[in-house]
């Protein structure tokens, strides 16, 4: 008896609330924009995304195709499709000559990673190879 008075208090539910539904964006829009509500934050995914305003300006970028750029609670996170692997190293060496201190992380043929710390900041870097692309994952942040 128990069952069937659930089943229907389930289906009262759900009947009174498809008409309260608020309509929302699909695809990658709908995603940026739930991400941007929820976080506070700017999120572009779209593939045609722009270097943060507010990008550390000190924090080198490599050459490259930037993919996504998500800022939120004043960390950013940025996906760029590099040139060559060269290019990643280069942005990693770049970041130690700021007076970053490399503490490590993972070198793999498929997939490179480093965490750099000074004063508080976090630089993470990742990349993965594939024989088509390079992508790159470069993040900075409080710690």
């Amino acid at each position: 008896m128990r069952a069937p008075i659930l089943a229907l208090a389930g289906i009262l539910m759900l009947a009174g609330c498809t008409a309260t539904v608020p309509e929302t964006p699909t695809g990658v829009e709908g995603i940026e924009e739930a991400i941007e509500q929820e976080s506070g934050g700017q999120v572009d995914l779209d593939g045609d995304a722009e270097l943060p305003a507010d990008w550390p300006a000190e924090l080198p970028v490599p050459e490259g195709e930037l993919l996504t750029a998500v800022v939120i609670d004043g960390s950013h996170s940025l996906t760029i499709r590099v040139p060559s692997e060269a290019a990643a190293e280069g942005v990693v060496a770049r970041i130690e000559a700021l007076g970053f201190t490399d503490l490590g992380g993972m070198d793999t043929p498929e997939f490179v990673a480093h965490t750099l710390e000074r004063d508080g900041w976090t630089v993470t870097i990742g990349w993965t190879v594939s024989d088509d692309e390079i992508l790159l994952s470069y993040t900075s942040g409080p710690h």
